[in-house]
């Protein structure tokens, strides 16, 4: 418990049950986090762009994506070990987030400076961007545990949840105006560069923020199931993996298919992300309550489903409002499924197992990711003729993506164990209403919340009005 010195009699009086220090490190961990997010959204969003800037084929994108996500999976299980041996949390993350920074200025000089040409480049590329992603990877088991224990458990759905609303708030702004100033070069290149500087000095602000931080003491205690999994978690596993392999897939050729074969600009393409963003955080406090309420495998299972359905869009056009409803609808699919999976991860493991299992599954997700990027190239490159209903290309990889996340929608998500059950609802009879009654009653609350807010911004502003003019009556 922290304690302040008084300064009328010299003693040591307490401030709080957070402690003095506990609140310091949460006030700079969110302007860490905004910084941090700063980095995503003027560098690592723009990473597949810059290798088709650089003359990346499908396939080389594919294999970039893939790299991305097994480099930084496989780095969780090494800093998890690292942890138990170091017992200090901020001494994993200075040095690493301090490496993930110095990974940008090697970007911007294969932008500008390193006479390499064609595969070299890409080559240079995928090196770099595993070395990002492996540091990055680091920080993220050593984050989670120390703000587990900086923050407390009775507030920490307020914390992070306005911790998240700042960052967000910034990842937004960052990706339409990084899209805005790409418009703006005629030398792509050289918009990337100074993109890539700005996500630098993001980064770099973020890891001195963390010299501010103070860290509790370390405990780290061997649970008594150590080693094996929580009943019923290697069912989830199993079906996490084949989805996220459909997911990937398609993930991986999208950037491909909307600035190359739809010649779409990069201030469209900034939009797209941005609309898939707010799509996901305005919806995202809807799904939590639709899981307190119905439990969270059957939100897992009826946005999955839905998820497979909201892949044909991709079938009935190109024109751009299109692919903003496909987005639109996209993010705040992917908000129901990411946040019940991630609810579902704490309601089945306990707490001395919980770096394993969850470890355990990034792993076989990353795994599961690398090969779906990778394989999703080259079926592209494959199917360059019509294969199958006239589809060739990345279209064809879309259709594949669909299958996979249907067979594991309708194969393996009905074997999920529910371990904390809610209001009993047929998964099908879920999924019809997330898509239509629970949208229209999310956009009529977030309306009478934004009214509100008008309206309480309204009367402050009239307040302050009276407040100035009576000031100036008395003055005369």
């Amino acid at each position: 418990m922290g304690k302040v010195k008084n300064e009328k009699t010299g003693e040591k009086a307490k401030t709080g049950p957070l402690g003095e220090r506990n609140r310091a490190t949460m006030r700079y961990s969110v302007m860490e986090g905004a910084a941090w997010s700063a980095m995503y959204g003027f560098g690592e969003t723009y990473l597949a762009p810059f290798a088709l800037a650089l003359g990346a084929s499908v396939a080389q994108l594919g294999l970039l994506s893939g790299i991305q996500q097994l480099s930084w999976s496989v780095s969780q299980q090494v800093s998890s070990r690292l942890l138990v041996r170091v017992r200090s949390r901020l001494a994993i993350l200075k040095p690493f987030a301090l490496l993930n920074a110095l990974v940008w200025p090697l970007l911007i000089c294969l932008a500008l400076l390193f006479p390499l040409a064609g595969d070299q480049r890409i080559l240079a590329l995928i090196g770099i961007v595993c070395a990002y992603s492996f540091f990055g990877g680091m920080c993220t088991p050593s984050w989670v545990s120390l703000m587990g224990d900086v923050v407390p458990e009775k507030v920490r759905g307020k914390y992070f949840g306005s911790r998240n609303r700042y960052c967000d708030s910034v990842t937004l702004f960052s990706i339409i105006a990084a899209g805005w100033v790409l418009g703006l070069f005629k030398d792509a290149l050289a918009g990337f560069a100074l993109l890539f500087l700005v996500a630098f000095l993001g980064r770099f602000t973020s890891f001195s923020l963390f010299f501010k931080h103070q860290e509790p003491r370390y405990r780290h205690a061997e649970p008594a199931t150590a080693g094996r999994w929580p009943a019923g978690f290697g069912k989830y596993l199993a079906f996490s993996g084949v989805f996220v392999f459909g997911c990937n897939l398609a993930g991986a050729v999208t950037a491909f298919y909307l600035l190359n074969q739809l010649g779409f600009g990069y201030f469209t393409y900034s939009l797209l992300m941005a609309a898939w963003w707010c799509a996901r955080i305005i919806s995202m406090p809807h799904w939590g309550k639709l899981g307190d309420r119905f439990g969270n495998r059957t939100l897992i299972a009826g946005a999955c489903l839905l998820i497979v359905f909201q892949s044909v869009l991709w079938f009935l056009g190109t024109d751009p409002l299109l692919m903003l409803a496909i987005y639109v609808i996209s993010g705040f699919l992917y908000a129901g499924y990411d946040l019940s999976a991630f609810n579902y991860i704490l309601d089945s493991t306990v707490q001395g197992d919980r770096v394993k299992s969850v470890a355990d599954l990034n792993l076989a997700n990353g795994i599961a990711a690398f090969s779906g990027a990778a394989l999703g190239g080259l079926a592209a490159v494959w199917a360059s003729e019509p294969v199958v209903f006239g589809l060739s290309g990345v279209l064809f990889v879309f259709l594949l993506s669909t299958i996979v996340r249907l067979a594991a929608a309708v194969l393996l998500a009905p074997g999920i164990p529910d371990v904390k059950p809610g209001e009993p609802i047929a998964e099908r009879e879920f999924a019809m209403r997330a898509l239509t009654v629970y949208p229209a009653g999310m956009v009529r609350e977030e309306l009478a919340w934004v009214w509100g807010r008008a309206a309480s911004i309204r009367d402050t502003v009239r307040r302050g009005a009276k407040g100035v003019i009576g000031a100036g009556r008395k003055r005369l």
